[in-house]
């Protein structure tokens, strides 16, 4: 077992050397004891589950994991430290003990240019996997020092945590093309016990596939053999019908041969699709790999592959043999042509094949004696795609298939249902067993994924715009392409409903430019508690085929006062100055002139941007009001000359008393110009509603035979 914790806290913290402590272990007793470290032997002595001591003899003191072993998931252990009344709890983990690493990738072969997952797990000495400390750190390096690719975690330097490690890494094919299928060896080593290693193996692929089917097969049996072309996107397309190849064994030779046009051979320098590999009837081992080699013989150079351009050669990816012509006529070729007039061409299976195309592909057959291991074919998801949402419940199911016929039972972990607890990435190993004990392990890997929008519930003003975002965790997945669309919550509501996205339906972030307010029930004159339309907004997510969407709504509000235009209204104060006697006396106060008395007519204020659609009509509402109190209708209201007459005659003993008369008369005018304000109230709405009704849209902010507006506004 082992233990992990983290006690970075108790940095700096110090014992005086008299303190009295108690250590307890509260719970995991089963896991864990106390051991007393003796200086001079340095052997320990099992203590117990409690440890009585002072702050100058803790460090005597350890905590061994020396009980029961832990199931795989590992367990945990708490101890308590009491001291001087003080109480405190601190948790370690106990796992498993390490027995070794496994490593696997997926897929297992990729393109040039293309990325692989890199995955390990730690394991025991039964082969389950266990949990470790996720900072144990570990070294992963790639046998091929760059030349090809390199390993890869997102800026993480080696080494790297098992963490990582465990939830996958990257090998990303950046490096030169290989030619053929190159083998790519992982190593992983664990920095603080170099013991423990582990190996996995990756393909990178050039520009020519090879497939054998089926992969695994018994002497005498005969597997397809076919050659396809990787084209710049990745995608796979056949090549003419009368396509001609180099096609040989490339390692293997004796254990089978390969079939063309009715000939057998171990090699072809110039043959067309079909092939067929034919094995032999007997080998002699368990089993053997066969490797088969298929490339493009020298005169394809100037003609033109699937899916490239021809003429100029623009973008045309063709190799040239590197051969010599001298090499053509070394003998290599005789050989080939000696084998039998039926047989132009063609070497013998025990020949040694030596391939001189630089354009070239690999594909493997296993040839396998007495019981084989199944075969699994495929495996498949219900729903049907590779990223899921978090949480969702996912089926697993596998085509499998058995060369001698045999009952196979197949093993699905996490389990044949399960839920994506787990965001990214998310690992599913599928055993196929036969009835005689062989069996057949493969991993695949499927995805976690959570797309949010942010924000999900928005309230803005009729003509606002607002920011949304689409976000996907884990964000170590890159969407494709993200696609917002919304709908009227109410499909039926009028005023043609419509929202505004910039700069673009197909962004990660967008901006709402602007969101109409629509009417519901649809009819012009709309209840004026309608104040809020709800759209919903969509964004659609696809990440490599797989559709993800998330929802929010966005609310367009349109304010109960749409525009305002205060009445008009007095500034400033008069002038009053002091009255003398014959003596030079202060006899009394009066009102001199109107000093800085002055009519204020506000500008108009529109509570609606000017991007609303409602803007036009309330501005044009409010300017009404404006000129009536300028010339119009209200323009005696709040006069200068009317209140000067009033005040002109006040007179006091004292500036604040006059002050304060005038406030007195000023309350009273005020009130008397609200007063008259109010009887032509109906008059000066009508006269702005008779022109701004007739601005378009209808709806909210319309007169609808209202009269009396100073209640019904």
């Amino acid at each position: 077992m082992s233990l992990t914790g983290d006690y970075s806290d108790c940095n700096g913290a110090t014992w005086s050397p008299a303190d009295p402590l108690t250590l307890t272990v509260v719970s995991g007793s089963q896991y864990v004891s106390f051991h007393q470290r003796d200086s001079q032997t340095g052997g320990d002595t099992k203590i117990g589950l409690v440890v009585t001591t002072t702050g100058k003899e803790i460090g005597q003191y350890s905590l061994v994991a020396d009980g029961i072993n832990p199931d795989s998931s590992g367990s945990w252990a708490t101890v308590q430290a009491v001291s001087d009344g003080m109480t405190r709890t601190d948790s370690v983990q106990v796992c498993q003990l390490l027995d070794h690493f496994s490593v696997y990738t997926d897929p297992d072969t990729i393109a040039h240019s293309r990325r692989g997952n890199i995955y390990v797990q730690a394991e025991n000495s039964t082969g389950s996997d266990i949990v470790i400390p996720w900072s144990t750190p570990l070294y992963i390096t790639a046998d091929d020092s760059g030349k090809y690719g390199e390993v890869y975690d997102w800026g993480v330097s080696s080494p790297y945590p098992y963490s990582d490690a465990c939830a996958g890494m990257l090998y990303n094919a950046d490096g030169g093309e290989p030619n053929g299928v190159q083998k790519i060896t992982i190593s992983v080593t664990d920095v603080n016990d170099p013991t423990k290693t582990a190996t996995g193996s990756l393909f990178v692929e050039g520009d020519i596939v090879v497939e054998v089917v089926p992969s695994v097969i018994s002497p005498g049996d005969t597997a397809a053999i076919t050659a396809k072309q990787r084209n710049p996107d990745g995608s796979l397309t056949d090549f003419p019908p009368n396509q001609s190849f180099e096609v040989g064994i490339d390692s293997g030779n004796g254990n089978g041969t390969i079939l063309s046009n009715d000939s057998t051979s171990g090699y072809f320098s110039s043959a067309s699709q079909p092939f067929q590999f034919i094995a032999a009837d007997s080998i002699g081992a368990d089993s053997v790999n066969v490797e088969i080699r298929v490339g493009i013989p020298n005169e394809i150079a100037t003609s033109i592959l699937p899916g490239r351009k021809g003429n100029s050669g623009q973008n045309m990816k063709v190799k040239r043999p590197t051969i010599s012509a001298g090499l053509e006529n070394s003998g290599l070729r005789k050989s080939a042509s000696n084998v039998g007039p039926n047989a132009t061409g063609r070497k013998s299976v025990s020949d040694e094949n030596n391939f001189t195309l630089s354009d070239y592909g690999i594909g493997w057959v296993e040839i396998q004696n007495g019981n084989h291991r199944p075969i699994i074919k495929s495996i498949s998801y219900s729903p049907s795609r590779r990223y899921f949402s978090y949480d969702s419940v996912v089926s697993v199911s596998a085509v499998v298939f058995d060369p001698d016929g045999d009952s196979v039972t197949v093993k699905y972990e996490p389990g044949q249902q399960f839920k994506l607890e787990n965001l990214g990435a998310n690992i599913v190993k599928v055993t196929a067993t036969d009835s005689k004990g062989a069996s057949t392990v493969k991993y695949d890997t499927i995805y976690a994924v959570y797309v949010d929008m942010e924000p999900s519930d928005e309230v803005v003003k009729d003509g606002e715009n607002m920011d949304f975002q689409a976000k996907v965790y884990p964000n170590t997945i890159t969407a494709n392409s993200f696609e917002w669309s919304w709908s009227p919550d109410n499909p039926d509501g009028g005023n043609d409903p419509f929202v505004d996205f910039e700069p673009g339906s197909d962004q990660q972030k967008v901006t709402v430019k602007s969101a109409k307010w629509y009417a519901f029930p649809d009819h012009d004159c709309h209840p004026p508690s309608n104040q809020t339309s709800t759209y919903d907004l969509k964004t659609l997510v696809k990440i490599k085929g797989d559709e993800f969407d998330q929802k929010g709504n966005l609310n367009v509000f349109l304010p109960r006062l749409g525009g305002e235009e205060t009445h008009a209204y007095i500034i400033g104060n008069p002038y009053a100055v002091p009255v003398y006697d014959n003596s030079g006396n202060i006899k009394q106060w009066r009102i001199f002139s109107i000093g800085t008395l002055e009519r204020v007519v506000d500008k108009p204020v529109v509570n609606l941007p000017t991007t609303s659609q409602f803007y036009t009509k309330l501005i044009t509402h409010e300017n009404i009001h404006q000129q009536q109190w300028i010339s119009g209708m209200a323009m005696n209201l709040w006069s200068v000359d009317e209140l000067y007459k009033r005040i002109r005659t006040i007179t006091a003993k004292s500036l604040p008393d006059i002050a304060a008369k005038v406030s007195t008369v000023r309350l009273a005018f005020e009130s008397e110009q609200i007063k008259a304000f109010e009887e032509i109230y109906n008059l000066m709405e009508l006269e702005a509603y008779n022109v701004s009704d007739q601005i378009p849209p209808k709806y909210y902010y319309q007169r609808c035979d209202r009269t009396d507006f100073l209640t019904q506004n």
